[in-house]
Formats: structure tokens, sequence, C-alpha cells
């Protein structure tokens, strides 16, 4: 069977809500959980209780107080927080309705209009809830589950006083069917739950509980007629039923036909509720005859019991495989025998709940529990993102440290770098370094012109306009003397010495310069004469 994804990836426990499955019914508690590993499912903790009879009668809990204390109980032995329940059939309501195609919003609504066709209660005294089976341009077909109130409310008061968290409530038959139906399995289909107290019947119908009845002739009943025939206890009645069944070469004559009796009885209420089905629940023409029936709970073990009733009724009875939809360990073996296993097909399908599955559930927990629920929920899902966030700040903090010790490590090398080069050059002291930058920003603001811009302008342009015809200018340099008085120096190259006398009467007879000195050392070359003129400016 192919794995779901969850179960490679599967939800952490914390956020999931990993529930327990718990079945009661009238002598006893069955638990038990499915665990979700990389490689499948496997069978976590399970077991079962036996509750004195008058605790739990048809399915009401006649003692809340002891029942509590037998959860209460169970809870501190196998450390159990959220559970999933299934509801007794005695108490609980299932049937298929047709309305008139509406917007989803309003489909419960206009079911509540109708419920109290099908459930003997009041409208406001029972809780509900519903799934679609099929619509079309007219009409929409939904199954509806069906509870009292009162009763959804002493159940949940007997989990919340035993500290459990109940997830979901289901009808009996729902859990059993998402256990022991294949998956994609569309036959109709008769599922026969032969328990200790009484017998539970459901028809099933693409994979959909669709029909349930129960039937007050169980394991137990056959036990007692056994004891009282052959004057014996009960003890040894249930070894000599469990022995012998309806095997006819037993070594008890007269046991076969008291059992005979009794499963005579169940037999004809199997071929009533198929004749009924097949004549009121056909939705299609290919649904109408149910083709085989699986038997499981504690007694369908009888020897002799499918055989017979496959006989009898002239339809295919198997035994229940209770694990075919469950993706269990390769080559594991369940820690459960196949004989024990049919009496968890209860617990088997409310486990699977918790993991992939195609159907919705019927979930007739209260409302007010489901608002709870979901609440808790978003807390532990805003809890594990604040523990992921605050994990993530934690291993960033751990890596950018190391960059963090590594980049002061070089800033203290090179602050001490630094120490050393000023000891070693001591002149280059904050004080001098001042000096320094206040004489370059002099000198810079003599270059942009900000002094004498107006002078300093003009003396350019009249150096610059009036060039003799020969010159040519390298490099004109101002300089500011420690009196305030500002000097020109010019080089440049001359043709000859007729233009060069032509430049130092341009200099000299400018009356923006002062002090114009031209060496006679610019005057020895004849021709391509390098000459350099000193100057201030007045």
């Amino acid at each position: 069977m192919r794995l779901p994804y969850s179960s490679y990836f599967p939800t952490p426990s914390f956020l999931s809500m990993g529930s327990c499955a718990i079945d009661i019914s009238d002598r006893s508690i069955k638990y038990g959980e499915l665990i979700a590993t990389p490689h499948g499912l496997r069978l976590g903790k399970y077991g079962h209780i036996k509750i004195p009879s008058e605790i739990v009668v048809s399915g009401k809990i006649e003692d809340e107080n002891s029942l509590i204390k037998i959860l209460s109980d169970l809870r501190k032995k196998e450390k159990l927080n959220f559970v999933r329940v299934s509801l007794p059939e005695e108490q609980t309501y299932l049937f298929t309705l047709s309305i008139p195609r509406i917007n989803n919003e309003n489909i419960r609504e206009t079911i509540s209009f109708q419920i109290e066709e099908h459930v003997p209660l009041k409208a406001p005294d029972i809780t509900f809830d519903y799934n679609v089976i099929c619509e079309n341009n007219n009409s929409i077909y939904v199954e509806v589950a069906a509870i009292a109130t009162e009763t959804a409310n002493q159940y949940l008061h007997v989990f919340e006083k035993a500290k459990l968290t109940p997830l979901s409530f289901e009808i009996e038959a729902e859990a059993i069917g998402r256990a022991i139906i294949p998956k994609g399995d569309k036959s109709p289909v008769m599922i026969v739950d032969f328990g200790n107290n009484r017998t539970g019947i459901s028809v099933a119908y693409d994979g959909r509980i669709l029909m349930t009845t129960t039937l007050d002739l169980g394991g137990y009943n056959l036990t007692n007629m056994i004891s009282k025939n052959f004057n014996m206890s009960f003890e040894e009645a249930e070894e000599l039923k469990r022995s012998y069944g309806l095997r006819e070469n037993s070594n008890k004559e007269d046991i076969f036909p008291i059992i005979l009796n009794g499963i005579s009885v169940l037999r004809d209420e199997l071929n009533k509720q198929s004749l009924y089905w097949k004549n009121h629940y056909g939705l299609e023409k290919d649904s109408r005859e149910i083709n085989h029936i699986i038997l499981c709970g504690g007694d369908a073990n009888l020897s002799g019991l499918a055989s017979y009733l496959e006989t009898s009724m002239n339809i295919k009875v198997v035994n229940a495989d209770t694990w075919i939809n469950i993706s269990l360990l390769k080559g594991s073996v369940p820690s459960i025998s196949f004989e024990e296993s049919l009496s968890y097909a209860t617990v088997l399908g409310l486990a699977l709940a918790d993991f992939s599955y195609n159907k919705p559930i019927l979930n007739l927990l209260l409302d007010k529990q489901k608002k709870i629920n979901n609440i808790n929920y978003w807390k532990r899902f805003v809890s594990m993102l604040l523990y992921v966030l605050s994990l993530t700040l934690v291993l960033s903090s751990l890596i950018l440290f190391p960059v963090y010790f590594f980049s002061k490590e070089k800033e203290n090398l090179s602050e001490y770098r630094l120490e050393i080069f000023n000891k070693a050059n001591p002149d280059l002291n904050t004080k001098n370094m001042d000096n320094i930058i206040n004489d370059v920003n002099n000198k810079l603001v003599l270059l942009s012109g900000k002094k004498s811009n107006n002078i300093t302008n003009k003396i350019i342009s009249d150096i610059l306009n009036n060039k003799p015809a020969g010159i040519t200018y390298n490099q004109i340099i101002y300089n500011k003397r420690t009196d305030g008085i500002l000097s020109m120096e010019i080089y440049g190259v001359a043709n000859n010495r007729n233009a060069l006398r032509n430049l130092e009467n341009l200099f000299k007879n400018n009356k923006n310069l002062d002090m114009v000195d031209f060496p006679i050392s610019n005057f020895i070359e004849s021709n391509n004469i390098n000459f350099r003129a000193n100057m201030n400016i007045k």
C-alpha cells in the first residue's frame, strides 16, 4: 500500500494533537493508538478494561463517578491527553436526507428543519453533523449523524472530569467502516459487529455508512443460554462456546442447536435489513444488491459463524481485515492477534482519523468543545512558531559570533598598529595634523577663487587673452606667504627671445602685478626657451 505524504514528513506530535482511540461499551473499554513513522504506521499502546455492567447500560452512562474514575486511572497509566471516542449506536441516529439544492452555508439550517422527522427529539435538543454524499441540479443528498445534546454533554462532562480532551465523538459504525472497508471499494457491503452484549448492523456504499441498526443479541446471550441448558458456570459455558461454536461434529451434541437458535435470530435480522436496504436505500441501480458481509467484533470468532451465514443467506461472508487501510511497517507483524483484532475494529478506525483519510468524519462533538480544540491548536501553532524563531535566533547568534569575534580582533589589531605608528612618528600628532589640514583648506580656498576673486579673474583673463604670439603656458601656481601676500609663479615655453621679451613687458605693464621677476637665465637660449616668472598680486 502506498504510504501517505504525512508518513514521510509527519506533523510534529506537539502540533498534531495525536490522540488515543477509546471505545466504550456496556461491559468494557477498549483503547489504542497508531503511531506514524517514516516507513508506515505501527500499533502503539492498546488495551482492554472490563467495567461493571451497571456503569453503562445500553450506551447510557448510569454511574458517572465510577466511569470518571476508570478513565482517570487509564489517563494516568497510559499518559493520555487527547482522545477520539466512539458513541454507542443505541444512543445515536444515522440517516440520509434529500434536500433542495441550496448554498452550502444554508445546508445545516435546512437539515435542522427536517431533523425531527428522523430523530424522536426536538430540534434544539439535538446535536448533529453531516456530509454531502452527492448532488445534482435539483437536490443534494446528505448523510446525517445525530445524538441527544444531553447525552453528548454527559459524555463530554465525563471526559473533562477525567482530564481528557476529546477531539471527536463518532458513531461506532462510522469508525468500523473506516477500518475494514478497503479504500476505493464502492460496492454495497453489510458490516456485522457481533459484540458481547449486542450486534451492530450497518450497510455501507462507496465507503460511507448509510444505514445502521442494533440487535439485542451478542456473545453474552449465547453463553448465558449454554450456561442455563447445561447447568454450568458462565465461565465454563464461555469456554464451551469458544471451543465448539457452530461445528456440527462437536462432542457436545446439544450445544449446536442451542447456539443455532441464537444465530438464527441474527440471520433473520440480516435478511430483513438486506431487504430494507434494497427497497429504500438504493441510490443507484448497482447499489441495490449487497454483495458481501464483513464480520467483526469480539464474538465474530465464533467457530462456524461465517460459513453458516454464507450458506444460509447465499451471500459471501468474511471476517474483517482490520489492518487493510493501515500502512504497517514493512515486514512487521501486529502485536495483536488476528482474532483479537476483530474486537479492536472500532478502536483502529477511530485512530485512523488522525491520519490522511479520503472522507471527512461525522463529528458529534459539541460546538463549544470544537471551538476550544481549535483555539488549543492555534495556541500550539503560535507556541511552536515562537519556539522555532527562538531556536533560529540562537543558532544565528552561534553562527555570527565567530564572525563578530574575528572582526573585533581585526579592529583591535588595527588600533594596535596605529598606536605603534603614532609612537614612531611623534611629529604627526593631532595638533600638527590640524595645522596641516587648515593650511590645505586655505590653499583650496585660494585656488577656488573665494578670496580676491575679481582681481584674480582679471589677472588670469589678461594673461590668457593678451598672451604674445609664440608663448605656451605649462603651469600657473598660486602661493600665500606668511605675511599674507599672494604670489604667483608661471612656467612655460617661448619660441624665441622676442616672444619672451613681449611677455615680460606684458607682466610689468599689468597694474595688478608687482615685483615681477623675470630671471636673466630665461634668455640664455635663443629658441624653444623654457621660462619661469615670479610676481606678487597687489
